[in-house]
């Protein structure tokens, strides 16, 4: 069943007028009928079923009829602090984190980030990413996209709550340092290209971030995310089929 983001929290029995970007999706791209069923979200935790009672490109409506639960935030509330690199490669890293569960993403520069921050209308493209990703994979609530900072305040605003992939750590893996680490609040930073400068992995190292590989092979800075998110949230038990709502 197709899902939306709507702004607002639909009301049972009320009729809603949809977005024009939804109602253009829902007449001309998916050309849904009236009396098609559609799911709302809004984008923090509430779904609902509803039904179409008129479609046209520019103001479909669509009548709430029940409140449904939807598939279960993670546990673990998971901070994506990723560098900054070519714009196509960032848009599928947020894609993919959002679908796999991140709660947060935040962008940031550092010594060696090659990427300008993004300009407002960027933003708004990656937060459409977002959403739609939300839509597609089955999560209720919109991950926070945070504003571009430098990676130093970062770590210093993170602390010993996070870990720091690093290609030249040989010592301590991802999943020793995640059975190391307490809570389930967690900031896993992802570097650029060009790696840290020893500046920075100084700062990391007095911040009390733990300092992770994450195996003898090199990979792309979206890969990486990806590949430490999944371990992340499999160690926090959020990758178990059986966190699915009954009927599901």
């Amino acid at each position: 069943m197709h899902r939306f983001i709507v702004p607002g929290t639909p009301e049972i029995g009320e009729d809603l007028t949809l977005p024009a970007d939804i109602s253009h999706q829902i007449a001309r791209v998916l050309r849904l009928h009236e009396g098609d069923e559609i799911r709302l979200l809004d984008g923090e935790g509430g779904e609902w079923t509803a039904s179409l009672t008129r479609i046209d490109p520019k103001q479909s409506l669509a009548h709430a009829m029940s409140a449904f639960e939807g598939s279960p935030e993670p546990i673990a509330q998971i901070t994506l602090y990723a560098a900054l690199i070519k714009y196509d490669r960032f848009e599928f890293m947020l894609q993919k984190a959002t679908e796999l569960g991140v709660s947060r993403l935040v962008p940031f520069v550092s010594a060696y980030t090659n990427a300008r921050p993004p300009s407002d209308n960027r933003l708004s493209r990656w937060r459409r990413v977002i959403a739609e990703a939300v839509e597609q994979s089955g999560r209720t609530e919109l991950p926070e996209l945070d504003p571009t900072v430098n990676f130093t305040a970062a770590v210093a605003e993170v602390g010993s709550s996070g870990i720091l992939l690093w290609e030249a750590e040989d010592r301590l893996s991802l999943r020793d340092a995640l059975a190391q680490h307490d809570g389930t609040n967690l900031g896993l930073f992802i570097g650029p290209e060009g790696g840290y400068s020893a500046d920075e992995v100084e700062a990391a190292k007095s911040a009390g971030l733990a300092l992770a590989g994450i195996g003898p092979r090199v990979v792309r800075a979206e890969t990486a995310s990806i590949a430490a998110l999944t371990m992340a949230l499999a160690h926090f038990g959020d990758m178990d089929p059986r966190c699915l709502p009954h009927g599901h």
